[in-house]
């Protein structure tokens, strides 16, 4: 037998489990469902804990009519203090306050959206503000920058501002795909992709150095990369027009 206290269905997004538990049901009891490949684990020597990648995602009206939200990564929840403790993997944490309506973002090592609270007087918007978990400052229209320049007072009402419509749609999810398609191409003879030289990388735990990046950014903006991806997202934002009315396009200065 086989039990851990510490394991259960609370470290991990309930739909995402329910939609593996469903799957793995309907392979054994309903002969006209595609039989899919074995799901990639936690641990591949292990197949009791299948690896997940949706948030957890914890709401609730607390006493005194404050509305709670913590949006986190799945797994076992860490304990703050000591996490804070690791510099080198902790990352950043960014707060606002106003009005005593707390929001605070962490950011990890990489700059991506791992954890988000909030604690406010007023309703939280839980459905779009969950959009922001897994993705990186700088499609947060540049928010470490922004934030460091006391540009954002406000975490609430920044998240509300017009430039978000694009990432609350829900073909954004689809969009980041597609670009990382673009740059898992080979779009340079005898040149391996652009997508290629950074997952090695990042099996291989190097970190990139300022001069990598340069010949990064330079493979980017001559091979092809730099177009095909801004040809895609001008298509997200023409296709998308009566939903994202506030952003400029070429067509737009004629």
């Amino acid at each position: 037998s086989y039990h851990c206290d510490d394991w259960s269905h609370a470290c991990f997004n309930s739909k995402e489990v329910g939609v593996k538990l469903a799957n793995e049901l309907l392979e054994l009891y309903d002969p006209t469902f595609p039989t899919s490949k074995r799901p990639d684990t936690a641990n591949s020597t292990h197949s009791l804990i299948p690896s997940y990648t949706h948030p957890k995602r914890c709401c609730a009206v607390l006493p005194g009519n404050l509305h709670y939200l913590q949006i986190s990564k799945p797994g076992i929840t860490a304990d703050y203090n000591i996490a804070k403790t690791i510099t080198d993997t902790y990352g950043i944490d960014l707060a606002t306050n106003l009005n005593q309506n707390y929001f605070r973002i962490h950011l990890d090592q990489n700059h991506i959206v791992r954890t988000i609270v909030c604690l406010s007087h007023q309703d939280i918007d839980v459905y779009n503000i969950s959009h922001l978990y897994g993705l990186h400052e700088r499609l947060l229209n540049n928010l470490l920058q922004r934030y460091n320049e006391g540009l954002i007072p406000d975490f609430f009402s920044y998240f509300k501002q017009n430039w978000t419509v694009a990432i609350y749609h829900d073909r954004f999810a689809d969009v980041r795909l597609e670009i990382r398609d673009i740059l898992k191409q080979t779009l340079v003879e005898n040149s391996e992709s652009l997508f290629s030289s950074l997952h090695n990388s990042v099996d291989h735990d190097i970190l990139f150095n300022a001069e990598q990046k340069k010949v990064l950014l330079k493979r980017f903006q001559t091979e092809g990369y730099k177009e095909q991806v801004e040809e895609k997202i001008l298509h997200y934002i023409n296709y998308n027009h009566y939903h994202l009315p506030m952003y400029a396009k070429p067509d737009s200065f004629n």
